[in-house]
């Protein structure tokens, strides 16, 4: 470490190996060297000791921290005080911030606890807080229940995934000894029966064990619901409780105390003491299989030895993999024993398990020499394998060996981190990868993705983001920047770069954005990116080009959204300006406003000089207004579009203005209409059905003024008022109809009214008055008298009438 003592900083490490935040402890004095800056900062560190970023912290440093952790994905996650949770990248890159309070500035944070994909914290109202996905951060409120009126003195999580509810649960120690137990649905409490109160916990990586820490200074491990004690532990305990407390794997506890070193109690009550030089310094690193040990000078891990290196290095030995080692330093030695030896191996059938033991104790190791050791056994044994037992371990020979040379370049200190076997497992090589990424070290994990036979396309992708930040963060021009990143991306699938114009975009390059843009072959990915960045032409023109329909639409409908967002004059001629150079987009987009939006559809049409078809959805939206006014304002718009689409010479549509104005008169009369008759038969109806309404109403003034206003020829007149009258039943104002004046349709149509009517007496009074001679033989056929019909045919001299009647 440079000019660092952990001493004088709360520092928190993040698992696999991973980096280190310190953050100035706020209570203790520290004596600052001349040269260092009194500004609050917050430093992340490597493993090694190596710093990765260092990041201003004074717009924070009135509000106090009440929690520190890390995601799975190496992101450093802040809690303050006032509910605020700020993450950041290791590299000291602000990616997000939320509250995690439902009501913010209404109160204050006591304490939080990070469990593996989230947080909990409790504010001083004793409410918890959670967050159980740190990759999409949701923060929820729990119920409070008795905890109200307890006293807490430490909390705790286990996760979703191995609690018995399925949800996350919560532990709250309070002083009265007892342990709420909280999730999403429910409060519950238990008494834990042990001798005082709980003042730290921390729960076991599998979830099936807790251990706490009690006032009266013993260790106590309990399953997971507090039912049962599993152990209790106070040999050589101090009173007061441990700094630091974490598991070591699933099956010891590992506490540390300032200037008393560190202690490790296992699981049958077994413990093991270790003094350190700089014991004030000590920070324990929780581990899936280990507790990693950082001080001023160095790191370490704690670690269970692994089953296959206690059977190789154990005094007097007999296991497989002992034997193996003596014979392969007997053929070093150039002993004749060594091939007896290995017969023996050979004939108890234990050649496979100690070569295989020699892999796992060979993966185990931290030291090339002994790495090598493991590895030169396990090859001296494979030379004595059948042809089946070779061709089953070779694979496994060379996974081993591939792994033990990735390990070891991510534990060199420049790169500072110290995995283990069973972490590599853990996270995979995609995630060693990904480690490699986000600390910038794409050259090494290209290496690894070609040596482990990974896709390589997200480092490179990774690398074409960082190299615009760096280009920007330099000065470069935006084609060097390009150019740069083009010529090591050609040739490579699956890398998008509109990933890479994102990252161009968010550093305020839209220039630079719109060029990597143009890199892009798939349309589906580029015009996304440019509608963001605010090029909604060239998105509507790359996505015309790829002749997809639903990217035109998608293309149409953002460009629409945010266009016509203001409604005004001016923002409809700017959406005009960047649709209409693509024909083939002003047809899409008129055929979805015929069902979606008419009024953009109306205004469409007349920018095309359709104001004809303009005209026409005015008037349909006419006859479908519900009321009055909207009815005769659609006809007014209607009317002013035709007489501007007359003045651009579409001398056609002065007879659609004659129209339309009929229309406006017609629909003013409806309504006058229905006002002075009180009768709701007028409004949407056509004059002729208008003029049936009002005689069948008794209106006859009303409709002979209908027919004046309208022009309505005498015969549609005549035949409308005669079906009218008839089928309304009033025979008596039919007469008085008929006897007016001579029927200019004939008295055919009164027989047919009457007969539908079933008035037979005066369908034969009408055909009396018929003057056709076929009509009127017709007449009396159809109302019933033969003889009359026979009696008019005779006249007539129709002998096919005759010949009918008969």
């Amino acid at each position: 470490w440079e000019d660092v003592d952990l001493d004088h900083f709360v520092v928190c490490g993040a698992p696999v190996g991973g980096p280190l935040c310190l953050v100035r402890d706020p209570s203790k004095l520290v004596a600052l060297p001349s040269h260092s800056s009194t500004l609050p900062r917050l430093y992340i560190y490597s493993s090694a000791g190596r710093k990765l970023a260092e990041v201003d912290w004074g717009e924070y440093s009135s509000r106090r921290i009440v929690g520190i952790g890390w995601t799975p994905t190496e992101e450093l996650v802040v809690i303050l005080e006032d509910g605020m949770v700020i993450i950041l990248s290791m590299l000291g890159e602000t990616t997000s911030k939320f509250n995690l309070l439902p009501d913010a500035g209404t109160g204050f944070l006591d304490m939080a606890y990070f469990f593996s994909s989230g947080f909990v914290a409790m504010d001083g109202s004793k409410r918890l807080h959670m967050v159980a996905d740190l990759s999409d951060p949701t923060p929820s409120t729990l119920p409070v229940g008795a905890l109200r009126e307890a006293e807490p003195t430490c909390i705790a999580a286990i996760e979703a995934s191995q609690s018995a509810s399925g949800m996350v649960e919560v532990f709250v120690a309070s002083r009265d000894r007892a342990v709420h137990i909280v999730d999403e649905e429910k409060a519950r409490t238990r008494d834990s029966k042990l001798d005082s109160a709980i003042v730290r916990m921390a729960v076991v990586p599998n979830g099936r064990y807790v251990a706490c820490f009690t006032e009266g200074g013993r260790l106590h491990v309990l399953q997971s619901d507090f039912s049962s004690v599993v152990l209790s532990f106070a040999e050589q305990l101090p009173l007061t409780p441990p700094h630091q407390f974490v598991w070591c794997g699933d099956d010891a506890v590992v506490l540390s105390w300032r200037g008393e070193g560190i202690m490790m109690v296992g699981p049958r009550g077994d413990w093991v003491r270790w003094n350190y030089a700089d014991e004030e310094s000590l920070v324990l690193v929780h581990e899936l299989d280990s507790v990693r040990v950082i001080t001023d000078d160095f790191c370490e891990a704690l670690q269970r030895v692994p089953p296959a290196a206690v059977a190789a290095q154990q005094f007097g030995s007999t296991a497989p993999v002992a034997l193996l080692m003596d014979a392969m330093r007997s053929f070093q030695d150039g002993d004749a024993k060594a091939d007896d030896a290995m017969r023996g191996i050979k004939q108890a059938n234990q050649l496979e398990e100690a070569v295989s033991q020699c892999l796992d104790a060979a993966v185990a190791e931290y030291t090339v020499d002994a790495q090598a050791r493991y590895l030169r056994a396990a090859s001296y044994g494979k030379c004595f394998f059948d042809e089946k037992q070779a061709l089953r371990f070779a694979d496994r020979f060379v996974d081993a060996a591939r792994k033990l040379r990735v390990m070891n370049a991510l534990r060199a200190p420049e790169v500072g981190i110290p995995i283990t076997s069973q972490q590599f497992d853990h996270v995979g090589p995609e995630g060693a990868v990904d480690r490699l990424v986000t600390r910038h070290r794409h050259f090494l994990a290209l290496r690894i993705c070609d040596y482990l036979r990974v896709p390589r396309e997200r480092v490179l992708l990774h690398w074409a983001c960082a190299r615009v930040r760096a280009g920007v963060a330099r000065g470069e021009s935006d084609e060097r920047i390009r150019d740069t990143v083009r010529a090591k991306l050609v040739g490579t699938r699956g890398v998008s770069y509109a990933d890479v114009a994102l990252a161009a975009g968010r550093a305020d390059r839209p220039k630079l954005a719109t060029m990597l843009l143009e890199c892009e072959p798939r349309a589906a990915d580029q015009i996304p990116l440019l509608l963001a960045m605010g090029e909604p032409k060239l998105a509507l023109q790359k996505a015309v080009e790829s002749g997809q329909t639903d990217l035109i639409y998608f293309a149409l409908l953002d460009i629409r959204r945010k266009v016509l967002a203001d409604k005004s004059d001016k923002a409809l001629e700017q959406f005009f300006s960047i649709v209409f150079p693509f024909p083939l987009a002003v047809n899409l987009l008129i055929k979805y406003c015929r069902f979606q939006d008419r009024p953009l559809l109306r205004d469409v049409l007349f920018a095309l000089n359709r104001a004809g078809d303009a005209s026409k959805l005015l008037i349909k939206e006419a006859l479908a207004a519900p009321s009055r006014g909207e009815k005769e304002e659609a006809l007014r718009l209607a009317g002013e579009i035709l007489k501007e689409g007359v003045a651009r010479g579409h001398k056609d549509l002065q007879f659609h203005i004659k129209m339309v104005q009929e229309q406006a008169v017609l629909v003013n009369v409806q309504y006058t209409l229905e006002e002075a008759t009180g009768e709701s038969v007028f409004v949407d109806t056509a004059v002729t059905e208008m003029l049936y309404n009002c005689v069948s109403a008794g209106f006859h003034t009303k409709a002979v003024k209908l027919r004046a206003e309208f022009k309505v020829p005498d015969q549609r007149f005549w035949h409308t008022k005669v079906r009218a009258l008839a089928e309304s039943g009033d025979f008596a104002m039919l007469r008085k109809f008929a006897n007016e004046r001579k029927s200019p349709i004939g008295y055919k149509p009164f027989v047919d009214a009457c007969l539908k009517e079933g008035n037979i007496e005066a369908a034969l009074e009408y055909a009396e008055r018929v003057t056709d001679p076929e009509e009127r033989i017709a007449a009396f056929m159809e109302a019933g008298d033969l003889r009359r019909a026979a009696e008019e045919a005779i006249k007539a001299r129709s002998e096919e009438a005759l010949r009918d009647i008969v």
